[in-house]
């Protein structure tokens, strides 16, 4: 009777070691399916994020080449190359103000206004944004329009003569010659060598943070 009550004993211990083991390789097989799934998973987030970056890469070597044929006029050219850029990154704010000013230089004003609309809404700070609306909008002869442009690029860049002086032609065109000779005054007053200014040293007169490098690149 003492042998058989130890020999159940026996048992019941096997059984629970048993119960223990199986319950352990189950939880290492879960434990390593799941791992196997989340590797998978980062591979594929960090494929999607690799590709992400490729483009983006490509869309800025592509700006940078469109920026240096634009500084040679070659503004047909150009806007292909910012045409792939804004279609790799369309976050790329940058390719709307050039693709306006290229847009601008051969006569396209609509589609030029349409680019510089969008460059404001993801750069409403930039007073040279507002520079180059005001001057695509003089160029529509919509001089009375590019007043506000003006204004606003003035008032996010007081110190810059030749905003002043693209104002004052809108008041000339309209015949507000008193407006047109106080801007144009106030351009001498600013820098009486206006007409030596150099491209590279526009930002000198912007004080602040907003000092975007793009030079008289506004038409």
């Amino acid at each position: 009777m003492v042998d058989k009550e130890k020999e159940e004993m026996s048992n019941e211990v096997t059984d629970r070691v048993v119960k223990k083991i199986v319950g352990i390789v189950i939880a290492v097989v879960v434990v390593f399916f799941l791992l196997k799934v989340c590797v998978a998973i980062l591979a594929g987030v960090g494929g999607i994020i690799s590709e992400e970056v490729k483009t983006m890469n490509k869309s800025k070597e592509l700006f940078n080449t469109a920026v240096i044929l634009l500084s040679e006029e070659k503004y047909e050219e150009g806007i292909e190359y910012l045409d792939e850029a804004i279609e790799l990154d369309p976050s790329n704010s940058e390719v709307y103000f050039y693709r306006a000013a290229a847009l601008g230089n051969l006569g396209k004003n609509e589609k030029a206004l349409s680019d510089i609309n969008k460059y404001i809404e993801l750069a409403p700070k930039d007073y040279e944004a507002y520079a180059l609306k005001g001057n695509i909008l003089a160029n529509m002869s919509r001089w009375e329009d590019s007043i506000p442009e003006s204004n606003k690029a003035i008032e996010l860049c007081p110190n810059y003569p030749l905003l002043y002086y693209n104002r004052g032609y809108s008041y000339y065109y309209m015949k507000k010659y008193e407006n047109a000779l106080s801007d144009f005054n106030t351009v001498i007053n600013l820098d009486p060598n206006f007409g030596s200014i150099e491209p590279d040293n526009d930002c000198i007169y912007c004080n602040g943070p907003q000092k975007v490098d793009k030079g008289d690149s506004w038409m």
